[in-house]
């Protein structure tokens, strides 16, 4: 964990440097304080997390999502449950 936040981190401060804006440093760290404290109450959190997006990416979606074609129709359908 700790290596992919310093990648990321250099990543980030190398565009602020380029572009003068903090905004997206601000959002990283804000992130990133989500995840330390997300690791602290459960360790191993950050691990299952990424294990879970790798296995969505190889199989190419989720099979637990529900697929919304129309977001309307499910609001709508959401609200008149």
């Amino acid at each position: 964990m700790a290596e992919v936040f310093e990648a990321e981190w250099k990543l980030v401060l190398e565009k602020a440097k380029n572009s003068m804006d903090l905004s997206d440093t601000y959002t990283f760290l804000t992130h990133w304080r989500h995840t330390a404290a997300a690791e602290m109450n459960a360790p191993g959190t950050y691990a299952r997390i990424q294990e879970t997006a790798d296995r969505i990416l190889r199989q190419g979606g989720s099979p637990d999502a529900t697929p919304v074609t129309d977001p309307v129709a499910w609001i709508r359908g959401r609200q008149a449950s």
